[in-house]
Order: C-alpha cells, then structure tokens, then sequence
C-alpha cells in the first residue's frame, strides 16, 4: 500500500514537470518573392534631368488703332441724319525668332526579382528571423539619345487696314466699308536644322549640314574644301548586373585643299581639277593635290549599374527597416514587443541606378597628299593613269576636353505580398492542466501527512 501511494505521487510529479516543461518550437516556415520591371525614361546624360530649352519672340513693331471722323449719324421719326468715317488698322513688323534645344537623354529597363524567406511560427520569447536572398537581376536594355539643336529666324509682315463711311440724309445713300489692306507675309530668312530637316537655309537658298557635306567651290571647277557637321549619335545596349553602351560621332569635319586654295589666291589655274563635261568629253588632272583635314570627334561612354534595397515596414510597431541587397544572403532578426504576439510585414524592393557618361572632344588632324595623276573622257570612254605618289599622314587623336558625368537614378518601387509572423504563447487548457496537477500534489501531501500521525502514536505505545 505505502508502495502505490509512492508510485502515485510520482506519476502526478512527473506529470506536472512535463506540463512546466517548454513545449518544442514549430518549424512551420515559407517564402515570398518580389519581381517586377524597373526602369527610368527621360533621365539625363548630364548629371541631371533631361533639359530642354524652348524659346521664340518676336522683335519689332506692333500696333492696332482706329479713328472716327463726323459728327455721327442720327435717326428720329424723319430718318436718319449725318456722316461718319471710321477706319482702324492693326499688324506688326519684325522677326520672329526660335530656338530649341534638348541636352539628349537616357531610358532604361531592368528585371529584378528578391526572394525571402520566414516563419509563420515562432516560440515564446524568440524573435523572428527572416532569410533575405541576393537580388537577381534580368537582362536590361538602355537607350540613350543625342542632343538636338534647331532655330530659325522668320520675316514678319502684317497689316491689316478697314474702312467705313455713311452719309445719311432723311436715308442713308452712302453706306460703303469692308477691308482695303490684308497682308500677312511670314518668310524665313535663316534657319538651322529646323523641324529636324538637317538644313541650313538662308533666304530660300539650302544646304545639308546635318550628316551631309557643304562643298565649298573654287575657280575652275576645283574644290577649295568641304564643312560637315554631325550630332552625337544615339546608342543602345544592354547587360544583366551592369548595361553598357558607347558611341563614337565626327560631329565637325573641316577639309581644306591647299593647293587650290593658293591657286585661286595668286590667280592662276589650280593643281588639280576637271576641264570640261564628263562623259561627253572631259579632261582631269592632279599635278598635286595637298588636302588638310581635321576632325572633332565626340567619344560617349554610358554605364548603368542598378543596386537594389529591401524594405520592410513593420504594421505594429509603425517601423521601417531598409536593407542593402548584396551578393550573398542574410539573415535579418525582428523583435516581437512586449505584449505583442503578431507581426504583419509590408515587403517592398527598390532599385537605384549609378549612371554615368564619360565625354570626351578629340581633335584629329589629318593631311593628304599625292599628284601625277591624270585622266579623260570621250563619249562615254574614259581612260587614266597615276597617281604616281600619294601619302596620308595621320597626326593621331588629341583630347581636348573629357569628363565623367555621375547621377544616381530612381529606377522605381514594388511591394511585395505582406505576410504575418505568431509568436507561440501558453494555451488556455494547458495552465488549467498545470493548476489541476499542483492542486492534486497539495492534496495529497496533506492527506499523506494526516495518515502518518496516528500510525506512529500507535507504534510508540506498543513499545
């Protein structure tokens, strides 16, 4: 008997060390993914946003007056009486003039994804940890666009003249008006490159100057030299952790033959040239031809780099933590408050782009020389001979001016799917389990000890 009373107190101990005993955490856990297309349009190339400059005023004269002339015309029961001239005018006189101009831009879009992972579940008094995984990043394209320049000068010529007369006696018998002058004249007198056209014009007469040779003629027939004028080319490319592009533009290209040019400076005939109308009958010659050439040269260089940042905006607590995304993954550690048992977190992925443009103006100088060439052409045959030298003398590429422009670009937000972290606290049931198992301990040590007292009284007074 005192045997199973032993047994039994010892089951209900081991029974309420087992109830005290921390329950084992539960390793429920998932994951959520941020992706999307990040990009940026209109972006500068200069350091800056995109500029642009947009300008047109008109210069000169501008009027419009009137006058009124009699005493007027009145009408009564016998009709009317009176005279009246009225004669207004109104226009303008002067140019009108207009620029315009962009410093070029950048647009570029980029895939990112981030992927993280968290437990549903946490045990009490243990914060939440959450796995943040590299960001990965798609291919991204970048396109870039050269600057423009267009302006232009207008002639203006308005005028406008109206007139009116009444003469009234008993009825009015001259009631004449209408206008006698409309002029609305509007040429250009310059312009460059206007509406894109790659034009220079002045006063109706063009020449391309955009991409396209200005031939500057001589005496002859000769070629005194040439101008042409490019704008920075636009470019594309395209990359996964960083999107390259570059571009190499002649945007100023001067050519000078030295030889006609001193020919037509003493008067006498030049070096080198065509006498008479190819096919039909022509003479070409090249006793010697000295061509000077120099080149300005625009090297662009663009470089985007995108770096991604995650977010975490914490709902209970109103806190807001931002991590750098790096190459390897981390682990980031959320404390749950006190009296908090529940954490709903709001994810979002930013991306960040370093650009940067690299100009730099090079000059290229340039000399050609050869002679002892000569040819002709009659009715359709043609026939020649040499050059019996020439050389090309390359005086390589000199950098005038080259600097690196750096901008860091927004490229754009996404949130993620929020989700929610418990943590584990103790169950209703389980502290009445606890309760019950104490107050069955107290029960029975009190009734152990109620037993034992008359027991030993008895063993005393047998003794």
């Amino acid at each position: 008997m005192r045997g199973a009373r032993k047994l039994s107190v010892a089951g209900v101990i081991a029974f309420a060390l087992a109830l005290m005993a921390p329950q084992p955490a539960r390793a429920d856990g998932a994951t959520t993914t941020i992706s999307g297309t990040f990009g940026v349009s209109g972006a500068g190339l200069w350091g800056s946003q995109n500029s642009t400059l947009n300008f047109q005023n008109f210069y000169g004269p501008s009027w419009n007056t009137g006058f009124t002339s009699g005493p007027g015309v009145g009408c009564g029961f016998f009709g009317c009486f009176g005279s009246q001239l009225s004669m207004s005018t109104s226009g303008q006189l002067g140019v009108n003039v207009g620029l315009s101009a962009t410093a070029g831009a950048m647009s570029a879009t980029v895939p990112a994804s981030v992927g993280l992972g968290f437990p549903t579940i946490v045990p009490h008094g243990q914060q939440a940890n959450i796995t943040i995984n590299p960001a990965q990043f798609g291919l991204g394209v970048m396109n870039t666009t050269s600057p423009s320049l267009q302006a232009y000068t207008d002639l203006v010529i308005q005028a406008q003249l109206s007139a009116s007369l009444q003469v009234c006696a008993f009825g009015c018998f001259i009631n004449v008006g209408g206008q006698l002058v409309n002029i609305n004249s509007v040429n250009q007198l310059a312009s460059f490159n206007r509406n894109g056209n790659g034009l220079v014009q002045v006063v109706g007469i063009s020449a391309p100057v955009i991409g396209q040779p200005i031939i500057i003629p001589g005496v002859l027939g000769s070629v005194l030299g040439s101008v042409q004028v490019n704008l920075p080319q636009a470019t594309s490319g395209s990359g996964t952790s960083v999107l390259n592009s570059s571009a190499s533009t002649s945007v100023l290209s001067l050519s000078v033959n030295a030889t006609n040019l001193a020919a037509s400076f003493f008067q006498i005939p030049p070096l080198s040239g065509v006498l008479g109308s190819c096919p039909d009958g022509c003479l070409s010659y090249n006793v010697l031809d000295a061509t000077a050439n120099l080149n300005m040269l625009v090297n662009q260089v663009f470089s985007l780099a995108p770096s991604a940042a995650l977010t975490l905006y914490v709902a209970q607590t109103g806190q807001t933590i931002t991590v750098p995304l790096g190459t390897s993954i981390s682990t980031l550690g959320i404390a749950f408050p006190q009296g908090v048992n529940q954490l709903t977190i709001f994810p979002s992925l930013a991306l960040t782009g370093n650009f940067s443009n690299t100009t730099t103006f090079a000059l290229n100088p340039n000399f050609f020389l050869s002679g002892g060439a000569g040819g002709f052409c009659l009715l359709s045959f043609c026939t020649g001979f040499g050059p019996l030298f020439s050389v090309n003398f390359n005086l390589g590429t000199f950098n005038v001016f080259s600097q690196t422009f750096t901008s860091n670009i927004p490229l754009g937000v996404i949130s993620g799917q929020p989700f929610t972290i418990v943590q584990q606290t103790p169950e209703p049931a389980t502290v009445l389990l606890f309760s019950t198992g104490l107050i069955v301990l107290g029960y029975l040590a009190r009734r152990r000890g109620t037993h034992a007292r008359p027991r030993s009284l008895f063993l005393r007074e047998s003794v």
